[in-house]
């Protein structure tokens, strides 16, 4: 699945929205996920990046057993765009396949558009993916009144220490 997932991202970027090539590649990427979920009986497929690995239902997956598919590639895609897993369930239809697809191979900041994965996927009816991302913390103070007056005091007394001015 990851190495049709990355081959249509790849087309997504290749070829123009009018192309057959990204028709087929979102055609096999949705077909194998769907193959899954019924003929295994999971009703979740949860896609991680663990430490920069990569991580399949709980189970690290190793370099080796990805038999041609590189890994790395798609674990830069997915730490690109701060997403630490990508949840498939059962009933995923193409159009969300294909809605993923396009997310993943388009610029992340354009497509976020200063919201988050959780928002647009909202906002565009995808119900059946799931995407939690990297949570950044803020600095303690900053964005609270008062804290652009402290650093200017700071930057002043750290210049008029360079230059000698103030007491040691």
């Amino acid at each position: 699945f990851i190495r049709s997932l990355l081959g249509a991202i790849k087309n997504f970027r290749l070829y123009p929205a009018t192309s057959a090539m990204r028709g087929m590649s979102i055609k096999e990427a949705y077909e194998i996920i769907r193959d899954i979920h019924e003929n295994r009986q999971v009703e979740r497929i949860d896609i991680s990046e663990v430490e920069k690995s990569l991580v399949i239902n709980a189970r690290r997956i190793q370099p080796k057993d990805m038999h041609g598919t590189n890994i790395e590639d798609f674990l830069t895609i997915i730490m690109d765009r701060n997403i630490k897993t990508i949840s498939f369930e059962k009933g995923l239809q193409e159009k969300e396949m294909a809605s993923l697809i396009g997310y993943l191979s388009a610029d992340y900041q354009e497509t976020i558009n200063g919201g988050t994965w959780a928002e647009l996927l909202k906002r565009q009816n995808i119900t059946h993916l799931k995407i939690d991302e990297v949570k950044f913390a803020s600095v303690a103070g900053m964005g609270k009144p008062g804290f652009e007056d402290k650093n200017k005091l700071q930057d002043a007394m750290l210049m008029e220490f360079l230059l000698g001015k103030l007491d040691h």
